[in-house]
């Protein structure tokens, strides 16, 4: 049950960083984090997965499929 609520509260967040951070970002922090915290791998791991699974996604989805992602307010 813990790590139930440990999903939906990471979900919840990515959510709300979408606005801020864009989906690159925040799909990066998201891959990192469900592996750090539900899957307890090591930091630098769960950065070059989550960095992985950020970018495969920006690719796919922006480059094509062409699907306008949200930008962040940097503008990533």
């Amino acid at each position: 049950l813990r790590r139930v609520g440990l999903l939906a509260a990471i979900l919840a967040l990515y959510v709300l960083l979408l606005y801020y951070l864009g989906f690159f970002f925040s799909t990066l922090l998201l891959g990192t984090a469900l592996l750090k915290f539900l899957e307890s791998k090591s930091i630098w791991f769960s950065l070059l997965v989550g960095t992985g699974v950020a970018v495969f996604s920006h690719v796919v989805f922006r480059t094509l499929l062409n699907i306008q992602l949200p930008r962040g307010v940097l503008g990533f």
